[in-house]
């Protein structure tokens, strides 16, 4: 689910294990996007050369996507920007998570960079330049100024070129791979805007994955947070003399500390509301550029916010639940109130001795900040770092919801490792909701923004688990007697689907095919222009298939290959999900060899072996007999016409039959004249 939350005065209710309290938020704002699902929220703008898309549905599971800048290929540029204000006058926090990696090796060590852009909110939004200008800066001749309205861009950047001073950038220290960089404001003066401010070089092998921005083992698919997880942090805070420190940490493990890059101090003030945006470009070299989990809000305070390890689970599987409560005061706190609820589908609070959802164990982490404790919860009993309450028989004491009283030093954070397992199916379609919210009332401090006092997470338990399996008849093109796609959906989840969900299977057929028809026994298919869907929505019994579909075409056009993808959706009262997405590619035949035909012998001549233009040559008597990659030499003893055929190979297919005709012609006749 994509949310976002700007300027509410809303009621905030937080049931405690012995208590309820209400409080009023006010005056300040919050916006989160994960980009994890198939859809953008009305205030989220995308574009590019291609435009940037969300992979949920289409490269990822529903609900598990990314948002991604550009594809693994050469001079891409996307970006997307939330159209919503948020004002500056507390300052600015920005928080997400990106990767970037590729599938296929650019010689560059991976290129170029994601920008993350502050921009005038009264500005019309116009990016600057792409490649090594991330769309902030400018990059002549692509444009001679940067992004309209821009207060600051940050680099980062993994091929170096946003801090080098060249295609219109305005200073830096030249190009610095592995780097986060600054650049200040646009000017309407092409010699000073976007100046540079600081740069940062994390790592000065461009080769290597340690402290770098991009991932440098070519991978064919994305590597996981294990393997390489990053999380950035950019705050714009006003300070008592006037000025303004622009930071710059980042995680480079999930439960690590936030590393600090950059501390400026700049004594530009930012516009009174401002909008955010991302850029990403390629150029010789690429990367895949994604970004999820954005948050905006303010700066200081306290705030809390968590994850959920599975968006999509069936029932057995186990969640884990992190959840973080931010201290970014300037004093040390007590009292600070966490209440953590597990609802269903409906709103309901899940009992935890239901069979429905159990919790088998809460970690308390104080990251490091042994001043920082968590009291009374599940039985009262303090905890301290690392300590695991494991659950007892029955419901092992913990309780729904989960709470505890924080103590907790300056710029700290205090983490819970919540993991329960899924025992059935929850009511209000199949919905899991874990929503967690803090206090700061019973702390005596003043917290200027309350809107970011409370994050919520979801899963939706599949009752039945789809995939497709897409295969065709021949991997190569066959032109004269067509080819067959074959797509199978099998339930191989633990459960039967449910009567009434409709379960849709889509396959976009790749351009230059004749469709000769289709055939699948119960589905209803439609179509419009080459994308066919296909469509039931009877019982699937797990561990079962549907009838197959089958799809006849012709290739229409010559020496090219295509991928073909199908997907399939199971939607209604349980969940919407899309477990697969299956390609299939056809290969394309080669050209037919170039050969010289007739070939003309008279009898008795000495004939040479046949010519053809070509590669991997296969030569035939016969059609349908069998080949030899040794050309034959034709036989002149007989007179009389013989035709032979050859074919070339790509590798992958052999191309049509080109044939030569032989003709031997009779010895001419000879004759003595006499004279007298």
């Amino acid at each position: 689910m994509n949310k976002t939350i700007h300027f509410i005065i809303i009621t905030f209710m937080l049931v405690m294990s012995n208590c309820m309290f209400i409080s009023e938020l006010s005056a300040q704002f919050t916006i989160k996007e994960n980009f994890q699902g198939s859809s953008v929220g009305s205030s989220i703008v995308l574009g590019g050369t291609p435009s940037a898309y969300l992979t949920s549905g289409i490269d990822d599971p529903v609900n598990e996507g990314w948002l991604r800048l550009t594809n693994c290929d050469g001079n891409q540029k996307g970006f997307a920007y939330i159209n919503s204000t948020f004002p500056s006058t507390l300052g600015v926090l920005i928080d997400i998570e990106y990767k970037i990696w590729r599938s296929k090796d650019d010689s560059y060590d991976g290129a170029d960079g994601i920008g993350i852009f502050f921009f005038d909110a009264n500005s019309t939004f116009r990016l600057g330049g792409y490649g090594g200008s991330l769309g902030y800066a400018p990059n002549t001749p692509t444009t001679s100024t940067g992004l309209a309205g821009g207060y600051m861009g940050i680099g980062l950047d993994e091929y170096g070129n946003f801090s080098n001073h060249d295609e219109g950038r305005n200073g830096g220290p030249g190009v610095r791979c592995n780097s986060v960089t600054l650049r200040g404001p646009t000017t309407n003066n092409a010699n000073t805007t976007n100046p540079w401010l600081a740069t940062r070089q994390l790592q000065t092998n461009s080769a290597l994955n340690n402290n770098s921005i991009d991932y440098n083992t070519t991978t064919a698919t994305r590597p996981s947070d294990a393997t390489f997880y990053r999380r950035v942090k950019i705050s714009i805070v006003p300070t008592a003399d006037g000025k303004y420190q622009i930071t710059v940490v980042w995680r480079t493990t999930p439960t690590g500390a936030d590393v600090n890059l950059i501390d400026y101090i700049t004594t530009q003030a930012p516009p009174a509301y401002m909008k955010v945006g991302f850029a990403a470009s390629t150029g010789g070299g690429y990367n895949y550029h994604e970004i999820r989990n954005v948050l905006i809000t303010t700066p200081g305070g306290v705030r809390v916010d968590k994850d959920v390890d599975k968006s999509l689970a069936k029932v057995g599987d186990q969640l884990t639940y992190t959840i973080n409560a931010y201290n970014s005061t300037t004093s040390l706190i007590t009292n600070l109130l966490l209440s953590d609820t597990i609802r269903d589908g409906n709103g309901n609070l899940i009992d935890l001795n239901s069979n429905i959802f159990t919790i088998n164990s809460i970690k308390y982490s104080n990251n490091g900040n042994s001043t920082n404790t968590a009291t009374d919860y599940t039985t009262g009993t303090p905890y301290v770092n690392g300590t695991i309450y494991t659950k007892l028989p029955g419901n092992g004491g913990f309780t729904n919801p989960f709470s505890a009283k924080l103590n907790m030093t300056t710029n700290s954070t205090s983490t819970f490792t919540v993991v329960g397992t899924i025992k059935n199916l929850p009511a209000g379609g199949g919905v899991i909701k874990n929503s967690v919210g803090i206090d700061p009332v019973p702390t005596g401090i003043t917290d200027e923004d309350l809107t970011n006092n409370y994050y919520s997470t979801t899963t939706n338990v599949l009752n039945a688990d789809f995939v497709i399996n897409n295969t065709v008849n021949n991997s190569c093109a066959d032109p004269t007697n067509g080819n067959t796609y074959t797509l199978l959906v099998s339930n191989n989840g633990t459960e039967n689907s449910i009567a009434g969900n409709t379960v849709t299977v889509t396959d976009t057929i790749p351009s230059g095919f004749l469709i000769t028809g289709t055939v699948g026994t119960g589905w209803v298919v439609s179509n419009t222009g080459n994308i066919y869907t296909f469509t039931r929505s009877d019982v699937l019994v797990f561990g079962q298939a549907y009838p197959p579909i089958t799809i006849n075409f012709k290739p229409l056009l010559s020496g090219t290959s295509w991928v073909n993808r199908a997907g399939v959706k199971y939607s209604g009262i349980e969940a919407t999900i899309v477990n697969n997405n299956s390609n299939v590619i056809l290969n394309a035949l080669p050209a037919a060899p170039v050969v010289i035909s007739p070939v003309i012998y008279c009898e008795g001549n000495t004939a040479i072996p046949l010519t053809a233009a070509g590669t991997n040559l296969m030569w035939y008597n016969i059609i349908g007999g069998a080949g030899s990659s040794a050309a034959p030499t034709p036989n002149t003893v007989t007179v009389g016409t013989k035709t032979y055929y050859v074919s070339q190979n790509n590798g992958m297919c052999e191309s049509a039959l080109t044939p030569i005709v032989v003709t031997v012609n009779p010895e001419p006749i000879t004759s003595t004249i006499y004279h007298q």
